[in-house]
């Protein structure tokens, strides 16, 4: 599922330019030459002509952000936000990063939300109690 995804929605928006400054990156290319390899060979599916276009809705919305998710920042919540979602609300986990479904009181938050259909009726608060989870820096689990 993964490689119809990203070689459809992804790859295609590769530029030459980005590619080629690809071994530069902080990680090298290894993750971008694989993708170009896979999706050479890979079936992409029907893109939608709108798909990057923002999402424009008055329906009630929750965003959930850990303050450092290098993958999806709360920044992009923000923007996806200003752009057209006129009854969200964002919630970020501070110290937390990718994630963040599964922490402490964030499930109940999820319950309330599903349950009231209410953004902003919702209090982020317990949020400020969550303890990160630690990075593992082995197999035997987080560092002292």
């Amino acid at each position: 599922m993964h490689n119809s995804v990203v070689c459809t929605e992804d790859r295609p928006f590769f530029t030459d330019k980005e590619l080629q400054a690809a071994p530069d990156a902080y990680l090298g290319s290894t993750l971008v030459d694989a993708l170009v390899a896979i999706c050479s060979a890979w079936p992409a599916g029907v893109r939608d002509a709108d798909l990057n276009a923002p999402v424009v809705s008055d329906r009630p919305v929750l965003l959930l952000s850990g303050e450092l998710d290098p993958v999806t920042p709360p920044e992009y919540a923000e923007r996806v936000m200003r752009a057209g979602l006129t009854n969200a609300r964002h919630l970020v986990a501070p110290g937390h990063g990718h994630g963040i479904a599964a922490i402490g009181c964030v499930a109940r938050l999820i319950r309330e939300f599903l349950a009231s259909a209410a953004p902003s009726a919702l209090s982020g608060e317990c949020l400020e109690a969550e303890v990160p989870t630690p990075f593992f820096l082995g197999f035997q689990g987080p560092g002292p």
